[in-house]
């Protein structure tokens, strides 16, 4: 068996079993029984239809019915919705076994808080847990940030690594900024394509046609900026100082829908930002461009 990234298995084949079971959980849980990575334990979640589903996704297990038949296990992984972790998680006071939840924006001291008296950690995989398929065959490279206890880290990072994951150290205290970082990202760039498809109808385009239209421009533009970076990736009227059109447009946003005109205003200014870091864009068209957008020189 290979493990890419340099990855290794833990030095034995430990039990992990699951406290709540979504779709990051079930994909991990697919993974590490599918490399022989962990043997799959025992999966709780909010209803015995939802564990028997998520065991059938794994392809091992055993599902519970309630959190009275919950056993021991040499690892924990509490896979619930950052709100519901402290919840699972006094489910195992006084356990002594690692334990570790999936949350971006919490640090892993919530777990010692409830109780828990072994090694704890977080590990926050930099991936969209969408359909189960595509993430199965997608989750190759993906990047984990991981902070908690060495003792939970010495068997955590190694079983992320086994299944392509590619770990790296966060401080615990900065975890919500850095979860923000991903918010903007990735789920703002859903709400910010969605605002694009409604202008695109503002043009007397269908949703259907518009989504066609921009899935070859969504793909060339992360390309560019992740091979250059945002800054040089930039193109577009800012980019090129042509205020005019800013203004016609943003004129014409206004007039038919106020709230796209904000949208466009606001991330025009922040783009604005983003090509003053360039040498090409004359500063008297610069000023007129920040007039327009409502931001100072």
């Amino acid at each position: 068996m290979q493990f890419p990234h340099g990855g290794r298995p833990p030095r034995s084949v430990l039990t992990i079993s699951f406290l709540g079971c979504g779709r990051a959980g079930r994909v991990l849980g697919h993974l590490w029984h599918r490399g022989g990575v962990f043997r799959i334990g025992q999966v709780l979640t909010r209803s015995p239809d939802s564990a028997a589903d998520a065991v059938r996704s794994i392809g091992g297990g055993t599902a519970l019915d309630s959190p009275a038949g919950l056993g021991p296990a040499d690892v924990f992984l509490l896979a619930t919705p950052d709100r519901h972790i402290a919840d699972a998680a006094a489910f195992l006071s006084g356990s002594r076994a690692i334990a570790f939840h999936l949350g971006g924006a919490l640090a892993s001291a919530l777990l010692r808080e409830t109780g828990l008296e072994g090694p704890v950690a977080s590990i926050h995989p930099l991936h969209s847990f969408g359909d189960f398929t595509q993430s199965v065959r997608n989750f190759d490279g993906t990047w984990c940030a991981c902070e908690g206890d060495d003792a939970a880290l010495e068997v955590l990072q190694p079983a992320f690594g086994a299944i392509g994951g590619r770990t790296f150290t966060i401080d615990a205290d900065r975890k919500l900024a850095y979860h923000a970082a991903g918010v903007m990202v990735s789920n703002y760039l859903n709400a910010l394509t969605a605002a694009g498809i409604d202008a695109y109808g503002l043009a007397g385009i269908d949703r259907g046609t518009a989504s066609a239209l921009i899935a070859p421009l969504l793909r060339n533009t992360v390309e560019n900026i992740v091979d250059h970076g945002p800054g040089a990736a930039l193109t577009g009227p800012i980019a090129r100082g042509d205020w005019q059109l800013v203004e016609a447009e943003l004129a014409t946003l206004r007039d038919l829908d106020p709230a796209l005109a904000e949208i466009y205003r606001v991330m025009g200014a922040r783009t604005l930002e983003l090509a003053g870091t360039r040498d090409d864009l004359d500063p008297d068209d610069r000023a007129r461009l920040g007039a327009i957008l409502g931001i100072g020189p």
